[in-house]
Protein backbone atom coordinates (compact mmCIF):
# COMPACT_ATOMS: atom_id res chain seq x y z
CA UNK A 1 0.00 0.00 0.00
CA UNK A 2 0.87 3.66 -0.62
CA UNK A 3 0.34 6.93 0.94
CA UNK A 4 -2.57 7.55 -1.67
CA UNK A 5 -3.69 4.17 -0.52
CA UNK A 6 -4.03 5.75 3.08
CA UNK A 7 -5.73 8.84 2.02
CA UNK A 8 -8.28 6.68 0.00
CA UNK A 9 -8.64 4.85 3.47
CA UNK A 10 -8.90 7.62 5.95
CA UNK A 11 -11.65 9.39 3.29
CA UNK A 12 -13.60 6.10 3.15
CA UNK A 13 -13.69 5.69 6.87
CA UNK A 14 -14.59 9.53 7.70
CA UNK A 15 -17.62 8.92 5.10
CA UNK A 16 -18.97 6.13 6.63
CA UNK A 17 -19.42 7.71 9.64
CA UNK A 18 -20.90 10.33 8.54
CA UNK A 19 -23.56 8.01 6.42
CA UNK A 20 -26.98 6.92 6.37
CA UNK A 21 -26.75 3.61 8.61
CA UNK A 22 -25.97 3.94 12.60
CA UNK A 23 -23.08 2.95 13.98
CA UNK A 24 -22.01 2.72 17.70
CA UNK A 25 -18.70 1.42 19.88
CA UNK A 26 -16.43 1.59 22.50
CA UNK A 27 -13.78 3.88 23.31
CA UNK A 28 -11.15 4.37 25.81
CA UNK A 29 -9.58 7.73 25.72
CA UNK A 30 -6.05 8.30 27.24
CA UNK A 31 -3.73 11.30 27.34
CA UNK A 32 -0.36 12.63 28.97
CA UNK A 33 2.08 15.37 29.20
CA UNK A 34 0.26 18.50 29.17
CA UNK A 35 -3.18 17.25 30.12
CA UNK A 36 -3.41 14.02 31.70
CA UNK A 37 -6.92 11.97 31.00
CA UNK A 38 -8.18 8.22 30.71
CA UNK A 39 -12.08 8.44 29.64
CA UNK A 40 -13.84 5.26 28.57
CA UNK A 41 -17.65 4.65 27.46
CA UNK A 42 -19.95 4.79 24.29
CA UNK A 43 -20.30 6.72 21.40
CA UNK A 44 -23.27 6.22 19.12
CA UNK A 45 -24.03 7.72 15.36
CA UNK A 46 -27.38 8.10 14.52
CA UNK A 47 -29.17 8.22 10.87
CA UNK A 48 -30.72 11.69 11.85
CA UNK A 49 -27.48 12.90 11.83
CA UNK A 50 -27.55 13.26 15.76
CA UNK A 51 -24.60 11.70 17.73
CA UNK A 52 -24.90 10.25 21.48
CA UNK A 53 -21.86 10.06 23.37
CA UNK A 54 -21.25 8.69 27.21
CA UNK A 55 -17.98 8.67 28.50
CA UNK A 56 -16.59 8.97 32.22
CA UNK A 57 -13.38 8.81 33.70
CA UNK A 58 -10.65 11.10 34.68
CA UNK A 59 -9.78 14.21 32.90
CA UNK A 60 -6.93 17.22 34.54
CA UNK A 61 -7.09 15.07 37.66
CA UNK A 62 -10.87 15.74 38.40
CA UNK A 63 -13.35 13.35 37.63
CA UNK A 64 -14.92 13.41 34.81
CA UNK A 65 -18.54 12.24 33.30
CA UNK A 66 -19.89 13.45 29.53
CA UNK A 67 -22.85 12.41 27.87
CA UNK A 68 -26.34 14.11 25.75
CA UNK A 69 -29.77 14.85 27.36
CA UNK A 70 -32.84 16.02 26.06
CA UNK A 71 -32.36 13.48 22.88
CA UNK A 72 -29.35 14.58 21.97
CA UNK A 73 -29.71 18.06 21.81
CA UNK A 74 -27.44 19.17 24.88
CA UNK A 75 -23.99 17.95 26.29
CA UNK A 76 -24.01 17.67 30.09
CA UNK A 77 -21.94 16.45 33.07
CA UNK A 78 -18.70 17.94 34.33
CA UNK A 79 -14.70 18.06 33.25
CA UNK A 80 -12.14 20.28 34.29
CA UNK A 81 -13.76 21.02 37.67
CA UNK A 82 -16.72 22.59 36.42
CA UNK A 83 -20.26 21.65 34.91
CA UNK A 84 -20.81 21.08 31.76
CA UNK A 85 -24.37 22.24 29.67
CA UNK A 86 -23.95 23.28 26.24
CA UNK A 87 -26.32 22.81 23.71
CA UNK A 88 -25.84 20.60 20.42
CA UNK A 89 -25.96 22.63 17.21
CA UNK A 90 -28.11 20.77 15.23
CA UNK A 91 -26.92 17.21 13.58
CA UNK A 92 -22.99 16.51 15.07
CA UNK A 93 -22.57 13.06 12.90
CA UNK A 94 -20.77 15.16 10.38
CA UNK A 95 -18.54 17.16 12.91
CA UNK A 96 -17.73 13.75 15.04
CA UNK A 97 -16.80 12.46 11.45
CA UNK A 98 -14.15 14.99 10.67
CA UNK A 99 -13.23 15.40 14.37
CA UNK A 100 -12.87 11.30 14.64
CA UNK A 101 -10.24 11.03 11.53
CA UNK A 102 -8.42 14.26 11.50
CA UNK A 103 -8.53 15.59 15.31
CA UNK A 104 -8.96 12.22 17.43
CA UNK A 105 -11.98 12.39 19.73
CA UNK A 106 -9.97 13.36 22.69
CA UNK A 107 -8.93 16.21 20.99
CA UNK A 108 -12.28 17.47 19.53
CA UNK A 109 -13.68 17.04 22.78
CA UNK A 110 -11.03 19.51 24.22
CA UNK A 111 -11.52 21.52 22.19
CA UNK A 112 -15.12 21.71 22.64
CA UNK A 113 -14.75 22.06 26.64
CA UNK A 114 -11.89 24.77 26.13
CA UNK A 115 -14.05 26.90 23.40
CA UNK A 116 -17.22 26.07 26.04
CA UNK A 117 -19.29 25.20 22.13
CA UNK A 118 -19.20 22.94 19.35
CA UNK A 119 -16.89 23.99 16.34
CA UNK A 120 -19.09 24.27 12.89
CA UNK A 121 -18.30 21.39 11.01
CA UNK A 122 -17.86 23.07 7.67
CA UNK A 123 -15.09 25.40 9.37
CA UNK A 124 -13.72 22.14 10.90
CA UNK A 125 -13.26 20.54 7.24
CA UNK A 126 -11.78 23.39 5.73
CA UNK A 127 -9.33 23.89 9.14
CA UNK A 128 -7.87 20.49 9.04
CA UNK A 129 -6.64 18.34 6.86
CA UNK A 130 -4.35 15.18 6.89
CA UNK A 131 -1.38 14.17 4.78
CA UNK A 132 -0.43 10.57 4.91
CA UNK A 133 2.82 9.48 5.40
CA UNK A 134 3.27 5.65 5.19
CA UNK A 135 1.65 2.40 5.67
CA UNK A 136 2.44 -0.10 8.75
CA UNK A 137 2.79 -3.54 9.40
CA UNK A 138 1.96 -4.01 13.26
CA UNK A 139 4.92 -4.99 15.20
CA UNK A 140 4.81 -8.65 16.58
CA UNK A 141 5.29 -7.85 20.41
CA UNK A 142 1.50 -6.23 19.18
CA UNK A 143 -0.88 -9.36 18.47
CA UNK A 144 -3.79 -7.62 19.38
CA UNK A 145 -3.14 -6.01 15.84
CA UNK A 146 -2.92 -8.83 13.89
CA UNK A 147 -4.24 -8.46 10.72
CA UNK A 148 -4.58 -4.75 10.96
CA UNK A 149 -2.47 -1.78 8.71
CA UNK A 150 -1.35 1.20 10.16
CA UNK A 151 -2.03 4.44 8.25
CA UNK A 152 0.62 7.44 9.65
CA UNK A 153 -0.22 10.75 8.67
CA UNK A 154 0.50 14.31 9.43
CA UNK A 155 -2.49 16.64 10.31
CA UNK A 156 -2.41 20.45 9.76
CA UNK A 157 -4.57 23.19 10.84
CA UNK A 158 -4.56 26.38 8.78
CA UNK A 159 -1.59 24.49 6.51
CA UNK A 160 0.46 24.33 9.51
CA UNK A 161 1.47 21.43 11.17
CA UNK A 162 -0.40 20.31 14.18
CA UNK A 163 0.28 16.92 14.92
CA UNK A 164 0.99 13.47 13.55
CA UNK A 165 -0.98 10.40 14.07
CA UNK A 166 -1.58 6.61 13.08
CA UNK A 167 -4.53 4.96 13.01
CA UNK A 168 -4.94 1.61 12.59
CA UNK A 169 -7.61 -0.18 10.63
CA UNK A 170 -8.77 -3.47 10.79
CA UNK A 171 -7.91 -6.25 7.92
CA UNK A 172 -10.91 -5.26 5.88
CA UNK A 173 -9.71 -1.21 5.70
CA UNK A 174 -13.48 -0.74 7.46
CA UNK A 175 -13.23 -0.03 11.06
CA UNK A 176 -10.47 1.84 12.71
CA UNK A 177 -9.21 -0.25 16.53
CA UNK A 178 -6.60 2.01 17.62
CA UNK A 179 -5.14 5.64 16.87
CA UNK A 180 -1.72 6.98 18.38
CA UNK A 181 -1.19 10.81 18.14
CA UNK A 182 1.77 13.40 19.30
CA UNK A 183 0.06 17.21 19.52
CA UNK A 184 2.61 20.30 18.59
CA UNK A 185 5.82 18.95 19.69
CA UNK A 186 4.16 16.03 21.72
CA UNK A 187 2.85 18.85 24.43
CA UNK A 188 0.06 16.26 24.35
CA UNK A 189 0.28 12.68 23.71
CA UNK A 190 -2.96 10.45 23.20
CA UNK A 191 -4.30 6.95 22.84
CA UNK A 192 -7.52 5.90 21.59
CA UNK A 193 -8.83 2.22 21.69
CA UNK A 194 -12.06 1.66 19.52
CA UNK A 195 -14.03 -2.13 19.49
CA UNK A 196 -17.80 -3.47 19.73
CA UNK A 197 -18.69 -1.87 16.21
CA UNK A 198 -21.79 -2.26 15.60
CA UNK A 199 -23.14 -0.74 11.90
Amino acid sequence: MTPADSAHALASLESRLDGIHPVSFSVKLRSSEVIEAVLEGTLELEPSGGARLDLRGTLAGSPAELKDSRYGERLVGSALGRGIDLATPGPVRRLFAIGFVRLGLLELLLQVLGDKRWPDAVELDRRYRVQPLVVLEPESTRPDLAGCVGHAFTVSHRGRDFATATLWLDGDGAWPRERSQSVRGATMVTAEYYWDWQW
